[in-house]
């Protein structure tokens, strides 16, 4: 299974975070259930997706959902 979105500055991200929380949802509570979310034009939307889906799902402020980010992707 897969989600995309795409990579440009006419998308508005903020329409992808429903779409984006419930993959990444669907992820956590799989039997091995495991996920890799990247962006193909490096323009951080892969972060910022899961960035969204942590304040949404585990209730984080913004800072410490970035700050979880980076400490993975460090």
């Amino acid at each position: 299974m897969t989600t995309t979105v795409d990579d440009d500055e006419f998308n508005i991200i903020e329409a992808s975070f429903l779409a984006a929380s419930i993959f990444i949802k669907q992820a956590e509570v799989a039997p091995n259930g495991r996920i890799f979310v990247h962006c193909h034009a490096g323009v951080n939307r892969s972060a910022t997706l899961v960035i969204a889906y942590l304040m949404k799902e585990q209730g984080l402020h913004v800072l410490d959902a970035v700050r979880q980010v980076k400490e993975v992707f460090s």
